[in-house]
């Protein structure tokens, strides 16, 4: 399943994709039980995920899905806490930088969490 964070009538939405990845159902409108918070969400995702798996499953699903393309997306995790990166770790990135090199050990650097941005934002 891929979830998404999406801005709908002005207001932040979880929502999961479609299996061909054209469609977003938005889980608030369809369940009102589930948790609105993103992090909430994924945590206690175990005890959800039947909910969720019905209501991929109903037929009314399409009453509360949206095309993706049209969907203003968010950051995935709107106010995450520590971000910790690992540079240079795979050999994929000798191709995007061709002088780079592997280091012997991993190195890691932080981000703030107000880099963290949806697709498309400035």
């Amino acid at each position: 399943m891929r979830f998404y964070c999406f801005e709908s009538h002005g207001s932040s939405r979880l929502g999961v994709g479609s299996s061909d990845g054209k469609q977003v159902l938005d889980l608030a409108a369809a369940a009102l039980e589930l948790p609105k918070d993103p992090i909430e969400f994924v945590a206690g995702f175990a005890s959800t995920q039947s909910i969720v798996g019905q209501i991929i499953q109903s037929k009314q699903s399409s009453s509360w899905t949206y095309a993706l393309d049209s969907l203003q997306l968010l950051a995935p995790i709107p106010r995450p806490g520590k971000i910790l990166c690992s540079g240079i770790n795979y050999r994929s990135h000798l191709q995007e930088n061709p002088d780079a090199v592997l280091p012997d050990e991993p190195f890691f650097f932080a981000k703030l969490p107000s880099t963290v941005v949806g697709p498309r934002a400035n």
